[in-house]
């Protein structure tokens, strides 16, 4: 008993005394401790007794140490302990020990008969506490085939609880019938249950009624049965919204009871979106709620404590304005555009006419938090959408204005960039009057972040990393003067005035627009990077804010340096600021005066590969130091626990978080704990150091090895996706910063064994989403290998094929099982609901995407050699992939390019087995998709064709041509063959009927009209790829005279070579051709 009280003792010296006693007491006499602690589990101090119950469980039931026999006799004893009159929570703690020991025995039925016995005792405490014991036993211990057999038993004992006289057996038997329908893995079992959820929604109105906190107990279970199974409420779904949307309107209500209210509305939309999406009261009563909810707002009735209040992120905040703001949010993704705008729109217009301000208010967040989910329908009358969103822009009301310029970021968002362009002249104005206005500085902030908003919009990023960043720069060329003017006044302002949420936006302003314009900041340059640097050396770093405004100006100084990097002028000037940018920040890096949950660190380091890309060989002297303090970072210990959350612990830690939940299969709550700095400090270390590979290329040499060592360890590492993904995307880069080719091939060939291994992994855990991003990243390795050398072995090409063959059955598996759920559930989706079945098969297909790309690397670096493999584990697989009658256009296009790939580089024997069949695939598949609007599969096929004529013998090309022919003209003679649309499948044909002339030209079919219109259509400039391989193609066969273009149409060509030249001569970024062809074809012109 001593020992349990010093443990609940407030000195973490005592209380690890206490528990290292106990340690040495389990090992001296385990026997002698257990007795003791069963004892205790009765003890008259109730927090004692309660702890007794919790290390009882810990050290005798959760090990496999305590004999079956010695459990056997505590079973005897158990229900002695049980006393009425004990608190609740240590009679709830004696019941999961009961339900342990019962459960180790695995002797269910005599427990199962002892709750039944005990349901219907005289006493509510027991009869409560049978139900808890209940609610236990269903939720973490019983057997599914138990659960089944038994249901209808179980079912009679939960109804007796739901009619109980008392209302906490009540509540304690509806969390029991919770546990158990949501214990259930077959839906048609859970159904069974459904003739009592009316009673359950009962229940839960008359707890709140009378009990808040039991009302609120029985909402959460609502969420779970609404997540586990929501085909429950399919009747009752109506009722359900009529009830949610009262408790939400209900202000008598805590706010966290009105907020789970909404939460099972959540769940169900979340899991059964379209049965929710069919409840008409969803929009008459469900979101007219959310909005009196936005409407209710902090400090109404004083203006200047609301713009001295801080805006945080809904998310962290739980008042009911920013609760149901966020679930506005949430709800309106999960159930689409079309009942949202339906429930909204008239609501919204009336709102931000009314004369109430708060409702004005409420009206412009509800537009922004639905801007997102509703972009589609707004972006189809944009002009109105936009006059809406600008309107409160102007409003008289400082906190409207406030909600104006919000619904205006956010709008600006989701219609970027057409918006931009369309009407920046009735924008950036407005913002700039505001931002220089006498007015709030909350609301100068918010007029700054909206023309972030404007701003960054205006870089479209590609998220696959596949195409060019887009820039529209003309948006905003008119105002660039001004508006970086405004932001020197702003900041000054800002700085004077120790406004750090201004000071945050300025500069993520002042970023963006360098970001955008780039190389032409260079002339804004000096105005701004001296005071950034100053801000640097003379604001201490003592403050919370005063670290966030050099954190903030750090990352400025980085965007600043990335902006200028590609500077033809003054590239000495910024070079030398690189290298003093460089000096400071290395000397706070490693001053003994950071500390690792500095933000300044996070930021520092990527500023660093930002400067690094200005420097390029002249930041070798600095990476050594840089270098050690990232590889330490990156191998930091996040020191993950996950323990019950009974348990008394010390004072956590300042850099430690934790979270108490309760997990379903789990008993009780838990308490997971991890070091989130230590966390941060190794993605950030990760990601600079994939960030320094790729900008420094071969300066970064010298610390490949090193890093690879380091990173390759993260590939699977479990506590963070970041971490996993960054580090397998730094291995392309690692590989091109090797300039020794043996270190390049041993690199190749370690990292090759590390990717079959985490494939491997991926798919014992059938995790397809890991197995993508491991074959696209290995895909972007093996492709920097441009000749066959020995950076994999034939036996690992060997066994990597037979995993992506493993990895493409799986997707197939997956995919069918997708349809399977979408002809099931079809009646029960709409439009929105299949577009979201379409989106995942989409995900899914990406396994023979990225197993078809590394196919074509090996391939095209091994040819006949892999033919073999190719034929045995891919071949078919893709195939039969392409020809299933449910297969999307991404599916085709894939089974295309390995088929075009297998034609055009595996062995001539193999080829001459398929070429028949696949070209009847080709004209099949041309035939299916020759009027699709998407041009892909033409442009593939396309290419294709031409593939496949280039390889052939005339003799056995010759009953194919005329086809192959036709099909090749109708492509190129479609009306506006060079639009936006069609050019890239003309310019593939086009390239496929020049290779037809060249090689198989035959004077009837093929005439020199002909060649002379292909000839004329040259050069081609969209698809930038063929467009080379097709000039190195001419080039080689007018030096090796090929006379089906030379001898009667030789001044085309001529013609064409010069076309050629000089598009390369005036648009050489175009890269049309590489620097070997165009010397080459510079000396057949000169020779000419």
């Amino acid at each position: 008993e001593e020992i349990l009280k010093n443990i609940l003792n407030p000195d973490n010296t005592v209380r690890r005394e206490a528990e290292a006693s106990l340690e040495t007491a389990k090992e001296q006499d385990s026997q002698k401790l257990m007795e003791e602690m069963f004892a205790a589990l009765n003890n008259t101090d109730d927090q004692v007794a309660n702890l007794a119950c919790v290390l009882f469980k810990k050290y005798f039931l959760e090990t496999e140490t305590t004999p079956k026999e010695t459990l056997q006799v505590l079973q005897e004893k158990l229900f002695e302990i049980i006393d009425p009159g004990r608190a609740p929570i240590v009679l709830h703690a004696q019941g999961s020990v009961i339900v342990k020991v019962f459960a180790k025995l695995e002797d269910f039925r005599t427990l199962l008969d002892k709750i039944i016995e005990l349901s219907k005792h005289e006493n509510a405490a027991v009869r409560e506490l049978s139900y808890h014991m209940l609610d236990i036993l269903v939720d973490v211990h019983i057997p599914q085939e138990l659960a089944s057999e038994y249901i209808s038993s179980f079912k009679e004992i939960f109804k007796q609880g739901l009619s109980d006289s008392d209302l906490k057996v009540k509540v304690a038997s509806f969390k029991a019938t919770s546990s158990f329908i949501t214990s259930l893995s077959d839906n048609t079992l859970a159904l069974q249950f459904s003739d009592i959820v009316e009673g359950l929604l009962s229940i839960m109105i008359d707890a709140l009624k009378e009990d808040e906190n039991a009302g609120k107990a029985t909402l959460e279970s609502f969420i779970d049965m609404a997540d586990f199974h929501p085909d429950l409420f399919k009747e009752y779904g109506t009722t359900l919204v009529d009830v949610v949307s009262q408790i939400m309107l209900n202000t008598d209500f805590e706010d966290g009871t009105r907020s789970s209210a909404k939460e099972i509305l959540l769940s169900l939309a979340n899991k059964a979106p379209g049965v929710v999406r069919k409840l008409e009261n969803l929009k008459t009563d469900f979101y007219p709620a959310l909005f009196k909810m936005i409407t209710e707002v902090t400090n109404e009735d004083d203006i200047e404590e609301w713009a001295k209040e801080k805006e945080e992120e809904d998310i962290t905040r739980s008042d009911p304005h920013a609760v149901a703001r966020e679930a506005l949010l949430r709800f309106s993704r999960i159930v689409g555009e079309n009942i949202t705008i339906e429930a909204s729109i008239d609501l919204i217009k009336t709102a931000i006419t009314d004369e109430d301000w708060k409702k004005r208010q409420a009206g412009y967040y509800y537009l922004g938090y639905i801007a997102e989910s509703c972009k589609k329908i707004l972006s189809k009358d944009l002009e109105e959408t936009m006059r809406l969103s600008a309107a409160g822009v102007v409003d008289s009301h400082p906190r409207v204005q406030y909600a104006g310029l919000t619904c205006l970021g956010l709008m600006i968002t989701e219609q970027a960039p057409k918006a931009q362009k369309k009407y920046h002249a009735e924008i950036m104005p407005q913002l700039m009057s505001i931002m220089k206005s006498d007015c709030y500085m909350k609301i100068k902030t918010q007029a700054t972040s909206a023309a972030v908003s404007f701003v960054r919009e205006l870089i479209q990023v590609d998220e696959q990393g596949i195409e060019e960043t887009e820039r529209e720069v003309g948006a905003i060329e008119g105002y660039t003067d001004d508006l970086l003017n405004c932001c020197a006044d702003l900041f000054t302002d800002a700085i004077e005035k120790d406004y750090p949420a201004l000071q945050e936006e300025v500069l993520a302003l002042i970023s963006c627009i360098a970001t955008l314009i780039e190389e032409k900041f260079a002339v804004f340059y000096p105005k701004f990077m001296p005071g950034l640097i100053q801000i640097i050396q003379n604001t201490p770093n003592e403050t919370v804010h005063q670290k966030d405004l050099r954190s903030n100006t750090i990352q400025t100084i980085g965007f600043l340096m990335d902006a200028i990097k590609n500077s033809e002028e003054n590239m000495d000037q910024f070079k030398d600021d690189a290298k003093n940018i460089v000096e400071i920040f290395s000397q706070i890096l490693t001053s003994d005066d950071i500390k690792e949950e500095d933000p300044q660190v996070t930021a520092i380091t990527n500023a660093l590969t930002q400067a690094a890309a200005v420097l390029k060989d002249d930041f070798a002297p600095y990476l050594p130091a840089i270098m050690e303090k990232l590889l330490e970072g990156a191998k930091s210990n996040v020191d993950f626990k996950l323990e019950d959350a009974l348990l008394p612990t010390e004072e956590q830690e300042d850099n430690m978080t934790s979270v108490t939940f309760k997990m379903k299969g789990m008993e009780g709550q838990k308490k997971l704990s991890l070091n989130t700095n230590a966390l941060e400090t190794k993605i950030n270390s990760v990601q600079v150091l994939r960030a320094l590979a790729e900008n420094l290329k071969a300066t970064f040499f010298p610390f490949v090895e090193k890093t690879y060592e380091v990173l390759s360890e993260l590939f699977e590492y479990k506590y963070s996706k970041a971490v996993r993904l960054c580090s397998v995307e730094c291995c392309q880069y690692l590989i091109e910063a090797c300039t020794d080719a043996t270190m390049k091939e041993q690199i190749m060939g370690a990292m090759h064994i590390k990717f079959e291994t985490g494939i491997q992994s991926s798919l014992k855990k059938s995790d397809s989403e890991e197995i993508v991003v491991f074959l696209k990243e290995y895909y972007h390795c093996i492709k920097l290998f441009e000749e066959k050398g020995a950076p994999v072995s034939p036996s690992q090409i060997e066994n990597l094929v037979d995993l992506m063959a493993k990895s493409c059955h799986l997707a197939s598996e997956e995919k069918k099982l997708t349809l399977v759920e979408l002809e099931k559930n079809r009646e029960n989706l709409d439009e929105e609901d299949v577009a979201g079945y379409r989106e995942a098969l989409d995900e899914i297909e990406k396994a023979f995407l990225y197993s078809m790309e590394v196919a074509g690397q090996y391939m095209r670096l091994f040819k006949a050699d892999v033919t073999q493999i190719m034929k045995e584990k891919l071949f078919t697989l893709f195939v039969e992939n392409m020809s299933k009658s449910e297969n999307t256009e991404h599916e085709v296009i894939d089974g295309l390019c390995f088929l075009i790939d297998c034609c055009e580089f595996l062995s001539i024997e193999f080829f001459q087995e398929i070429y028949q069949d696949v070209v009847k695939k080709f004209v099949e598949i041309y035939e299916k998709h020759k009027n699709d609007e998407d041009r892909d599969v033409v442009q593939s096929l396309s290419f294709g064709l031409g593939v496949v004529a280039s390889r052939l013998p005339n003799d056995q090309y010759a009953p194919l041509a005329e086809g192959i022919h036709n099909i090749l003209e109708e492509v190129i003679s479609v009306p506006d063959p060079m639009s936006e649309e069609n050019n890239f499948a003309t310019e593939n044909a086009l390239s496929s009927l020049l290779k037809i002339v060249m090689f198989q030209k035959d004077g009837t079919l093929i005439t020199d009209d002909h060649a002379k219109k292909y000839l004329g259509m040259l050069p081609l400039k969209e698809d930038l790829d063929e467009a080379l391989a097709i000039n190195k193609i001419i080039i080689e066969q007018v030096e090796k005279q090929n006379q089906n273009i030379l001898a009667t149409t030789g001044a085309e060509v001529e013609a064409a070579l010069n076309r050629i030249a000089e598009l390369h001569h005036n648009e050489p970024e175009l890269k049309t051709l590489n620097e070997e062809y165009a010397q080459r074809l510079s000396a057949l012109l000169q020779s000419n």
